[in-house]
């Protein structure tokens, strides 16, 4: 009897665990599935979470760890200030910002006088904004105008290099003439001869039917800004050169008007070497030393060459000229003693072969045929 309580007792034992083991499992199941009934049909509770929006550049959450220990602690993570990246500015080169105000600005819709965020000056950092912006209808407008703008821009530069090539060719084609001596009514043949040979941009010169540019008035006034060009140029060099001479001459021209050529001989400040340069020719009411000294003087104001520049003086032996009391020569001595006068080598050596000749019968009478038949 005692054994059979023994194993009575053992058995209810198993099965009072086994049923306490079963009440367990039941219990904690039954918990489980009311946590997560619980769970769903509990109210949610918005998180603020700050997140800046990177598009491959830094910038994003400050702090990450803390954002992930907040979480675990179902704790809501704080809000950032956001700043401007300078990098965007590679990105959207129309982008300016201002550093002292703290505002984004189109540069494009600036430009083309636009009315939007981006023009009064936008404060929202973020890559969103820039993106929205960039695809706008009023950014997309200032972009297609200045697009026009610059092909405009750049067909009037093509335009104008090929009428500046062409006005290239007529002033060489003038200065050609001058130099030459050829009268400028031959500017408009030579421009048509040049034409024939297939001289590249002589067409240029054609603006219209009857702006054609090949007039002997134009080619007067295309050699007036060559001289004056060059005027300006000889001004400068005189300006540089330590010490000019001047050489001066008297002459008629076809209408028998009295009239002064002035040249000017200094020393070139690219190589060091004397170079003599024509300086002008005007028109004199007689020939009095005073009259030419006043012009020669007259001259060199208006080119800005001071007289005590001046270390010689070059002329023929007319005393009008060389005297060094009443003649040109003398006066500019008063003006500045360091003048020196010099008879001009070209003047000396004609004056001997004249007075040369007149000892040479045939020099002196070269149609003379009696003598020529003498000499026979």
């Amino acid at each position: 009897m005692d054994q059979v309580g023994t194993s009575c007792n053992r058995q209810f034992g198993v099965r009072a665990q086994v049923l306490r083991t079963a009440c367990f499992l039941l219990t904690k199941k039954q918990l489980m599935v009311q946590q997560k009934l619980d769970s769903f049909f509990r109210p949610k509770v918005p998180r603020l979470e700050e997140k800046v929006e990177d598009d491959g550049i830094s910038g994003g959450d400050a702090n990450e760890e803390d954002n992930v220990a907040n979480k675990d602690q179902g704790a809501v993570p704080q809000k950032k200030d956001r700043v401007f990246q300078s990098a965007w500015q590679s990105k959207y080169t129309w982008l300016a910002y201002d550093a002292d105000k703290k505002i984004m600005t189109c540069k494009i819709c600036v430009e083309a006088k636009k009315s939007n965020a981006f023009t009064q000056g936008n404060s929202n950092f973020r890559t969103s904004t820039l993106s929205r912006h960039a695809e706008s209808s009023d950014h997309q407008a200032a972009l297609v105008g200045k697009s026009m703008e610059s092909s405009f821009t750049k067909a009037i530069e093509t335009s104008l290099k090929a009428k500046e090539k062409g006005v290239e060719v007529a002033l060489k084609s003038t200065y050609w003439l001058a130099k030459e001596g050829i009268s400028t009514h031959k500017y408009s043949s030579l421009l048509s001869f040049l034409e024939i040979l297939d001289c590249p941009n002589v067409q240029e010169l054609q603006c219209g039917a009857n702006a054609t540019y090949r007039t002997d008035v134009i080619a007067n006034e295309l050699q007036d800004s060559i001289a004056q060009v060059i005027r300006e140029d000889i001004a400068k060099e005189a300006e540089q050169s330590s010490c000019i001479s001047i050489l001066a001459d008297e002459s008629t021209d076809i209408s028998v008007a009295q009239m002064l050529v002035v040249y000017i001989r200094l020393i070139s400040s690219t190589d060091f070497k004397p170079v003599t340069h024509f300086l002008t020719n005007v028109h004199v009411l007689d020939g009095k030393a005073a009259t030419l000294t006043e012009a020669i003087l007259k001259a060199l104001r208006e080119r800005k060459i001071p007289i005590t520049k001046v270390t010689g003086f070059g002329s023929d032996g007319a005393s009008a000229m060389s005297s060094d009391k009443e003649g040109v020569a003398g006066k500019l001595k008063r003006v500045n003693p360091n003048i020196i006068s010099v008879h001009c080598i070209a003047h000396k050596l004609q004056l001997c072969v004249s007075q040369a000749a007149e000892k040479v019968k045939f020099l002196k009478e070269p149609n003379n045929k009696t003598y020529l038949s003498e000499e026979i």
